[in-house]
């Protein structure tokens, strides 16, 4: 007896049947005295004659067993299938019950020991959208981040204002500690004039550069001369220089020296200098936090030929990965000895 269009397999009744009938479906059937014999009653085939009663299952109408022992049809059922939509077959009688949660309807989840159908759920996708499933409840909550709006992570099942990355935050801000604030990762986050300080992650303002010249002409005066250009480094790719251009105004012997100091730069800051004597010839050095160092110095005999002093000329460059923007100080001086 299966109830393939999930109809209700209740037995159907008769008010009343005579002697000779069986209720079949609702109806009253009368039994004939020989075989073949209508359901709620067996052929004996020893005599074949209809006996009221059964043998089997299928001797019996809709809805109901045969009880072998007594040899009688009663209401009952041996499979979920037998007692339609909504019920289970339990202890040989259809009650309403589940056997999983398919079998509930919205919003219910099929409670495994007692077998009915409870309001809740089991899991997610039984919820709404925005919804998760909780304690065998339906909650607002999240599983991913892709469970939550624009601007919101799920953390502990909950979405709530956060980020991930940088991408996820607003330009000019961060994603740090789960939250968007304003700062860089780099310099060219910081637009112009400005450094990404990275212990702070935080756009600091150059300062004004106190010397803006980048080339000099100086002769000597009394024999001798003596000048300071000052740079100050704007961003760990900021490059900047200075030219002198020396011409003694008479033969003698001179003594030279080119010197940098760097003020203001971070303590395990490295500050790369370049000096250019001119034919080719470039000598680097590297100064560590901040820092004094004579990068050239020497003595020598200077003649005029025909008359004409020509001098030379000195480039001096720098650039360092300070934290912050250092100050760059480059000294240049010559004397005459004799």
């Amino acid at each position: 007896m299966s109830m393939v269009d999930g109809g209700d397999p209740t037995p159907k009744t008769c008010t009343s049947c005579r002697a000779d009938e069986v209720c079949v479906d609702g109806s009253c059937v009368t039994v004939p005295k020989n075989c073949p014999c209508p359901q709620e009653s067996y052929c004996n085939l020893g005599t074949s004659m209809c006996v009221v009663g059964c043998l089997e299952d299928g001797n019996c109408a809709t809805g109901r067993i045969c009880d072998g022992v007594a040899r009688k049809c009663a209401e009952g059922c041996r499979t979920d299938a037998a007692c339609g939509k909504g019920k289970i077959c339990d202890k040989s009688l259809c009650r309403v019950g589940c056997r999983r949660d398919p079998d509930c309807g919205t919003n219910e989840y099929c409670d495994s020991v007692k077998e009915v159908c409870m309001a809740g759920c089991t899991a997610d996708s039984a919820c709404m959208s925005g919804q998760i499933c909780d304690n065998l409840r339906c909650r607002a909550g999240c599983r991913a981040d892709a469970g939550c709006t624009t601007g919101q992570i799920c953390e502990s099942t909950t979405c709530r204002a956060g980020c991930r990355n940088d991408m996820a935050c607003k330009s000019g801000q961060i994603c740090e500690s789960l939250k968007c604030r304003t700062g860089c990762r780099s310099d060219m986050d910081c637009g112009t004039d400005s450094v990404c300080k990275s212990s702070t992650l935080t756009c600091l303002k150059c300062d004004a550069d106190a010397d803006e010249a980048t080339d000099s002409t100086v002769r000597t005066s009394g024999r001798s001369v003596s000048e300071r250009k000052v740079r100050v480094l704007c961003g760990k790719t900021d490059v900047d220089k200075v030219t002198w251009q020396q011409s003694p105004p008479n033969p003698g012997y001179y003594r030279k020296s080119v010197w940098v100091t760097t003020t203001g730069a971070t303590a395990s800051a490295k500050t790369n200098i370049s000096l250019n004597l001119g034919s080719g010839v470039v000598k680097t050095f590297v100064l560590s936090g901040n820092a004094t160092q004579t990068i050239w110095q020497d003595s020598f005999d200077y003649y005029c030929g025909g008359g004409v002093c020509a001098g030379w000329t000195y480039t001096v460059s720098a650039d360092s990965d300070s934290d912050t923007p250092p100050k760059v100080e480059f000294g240049f001086s010559v004397s005459a000895t004799r």
